[in-house]
């Protein structure tokens, strides 16, 4: 019997119940939506000139999604960082959501006490920690993940919590718009794909399988564009933890201008090296042209190449199904590896040596 199809291998495996935290994405969804729509914030917060999330790896991955889905809504520059000082051009016109799902993440808590000195206006969302500690002191609005729905308690299976947490926040604010209803659908979407891509399904019908069988041993890139690019890096962040295997992240049509060529060398590229292409409708013509066009030219340097079609009711939509089937991508290419997916060790390591200095 193949490995994942035999749950009594993958439970002996999966000791933190990563599976369970993927499971419940629908459920970690509409629980993030519903609490942190609940914060009032003061009106001169919606009238930020600037919106900043400050985070790192899994705590920011929410953030790279709604860039992306959202690109041609806000009204105002959105950005992603992900350091230690922010840059001169935050100030007290700026709204700087600091996210940490651990909430000790010493990148967040130094940008949060720089923000707090520079006189911006502050928020944030955590599960407890020294983040959390910090808003509670200061009075500061945050929402505070209660994370009923993630049993492996890792902060990178918290994704519904991380998108739908951040996006309540900047919904409240009047920054995207995205009604209940909206909400509701993805979660019977992804309640309905939970069938299609779960572990009792077996590979024969499963894609998520599927696609794993196809990455074991392999170097893998994401290729994505336009609302799908935050997806590329969720995944690629996801299989480098719960798989332990090389992956990376590229966008349209940037990729096209300088990586094709770089995919001569070295010669084992050919044997190693596996594409994963998002192609979308709604993505503009010359873009779903190119992730084709891609494709091609992967092939006729004789790098394997998967094409994934995303199909959805909207950009939100698409975003969050692609999210979910990166997560049982990654979550069964761990099991094929022979893995707990839950230990993240070298990471760990690094932690401890930072901590001594």
């Amino acid at each position: 019997m193949n490995i994942l199809d035999d749950m009594k291998k993958i439970i002996r495996l999966d000791r933190q119940n990563m599976r369970g935290s993927i499971d419940a994405l629908p459920d970690q969804i509409r629980h993030a939506w519903a609490e942190s729509r609940k914060i009032k914030f003061p009106a001169r917060y919606a009238q930020a000139k600037k919106v900043v999330v400050a985070g790192m790896g899994g705590s920011i991955i929410g953030a790279h999604l709604l860039e992306s889905v959202f690109a041609d809504e806000f009204k105002v520059p959105f950005v992603r960082l992900g350091d230690y000082r922010l840059p001169a051009w935050v100030g007290r016109d700026t709204l700087v959501i600091l996210s940490s799902y651990s909430g000790t993440t010493e990148e967040v808590l130094a940008m949060g006490k720089d923000a707090l000195a520079r006189g911006c206006m502050v928020a944030g969302l955590s599960a407890g920690g020294t983040l959390a500690r910090m808003m509670k002191a200061r009075r500061l609005l945050w929402y505070h993940i209660a994370p009923t729905f993630n049993p492996s308690n890792q902060p990178r299976m918290a994704t519904g919590y991380m998108v739908f947490g951040l996006l309540g926040l900047l919904s409240r604010l009047r920054f995207v718009h995205l009604g209940s209803r909206d909400v509701e659908h993805i979660v019977a979407t992804l309640q309905a794909k939970h069938h299609h891509l779960g572990i009792k399904k077996p590979v024969r019908n499963n894609i998520a399988k599927t696609i794993a069988a196809r990455l074991v041993g392999k170097y893998i890139l994401f290729v994505s564009a336009e609302h799908l690019i935050g997806n590329g890096h969720i995944a690629a962040n996801q299989i480098n933890e719960n798989a332990k295997q090389f992956a990376a992240y590229f966008s349209l049509p940037e990729l096209n201008h300088h990586l094709l060529e770089a995919l001569r060398f070295p010669r084992e590229n050919r044997r190693l090296l596996t594409a994963v292409c998002f192609q979308s409708q709604r993505y503009h013509p010359r873009n779903q042209r190119r992730v084709n066009a891609t494709v091609r030219i992967l092939q006729q340097q004789g790098i394997r190449a998967i094409m994934v079609p995303v199909r959805g009711k909207s950009k939100l939509d698409e975003a969050l199904q692609t999210v979910q089937l990166g997560a049982y991508s990654g979550y069964y290419l761990a099991i094929l590896n022979r893995l707990n997916p839950a230990p993240i060790t070298w990471v760990d390591a690094f932690k401890r040596i930072m901590a001594r200095a």
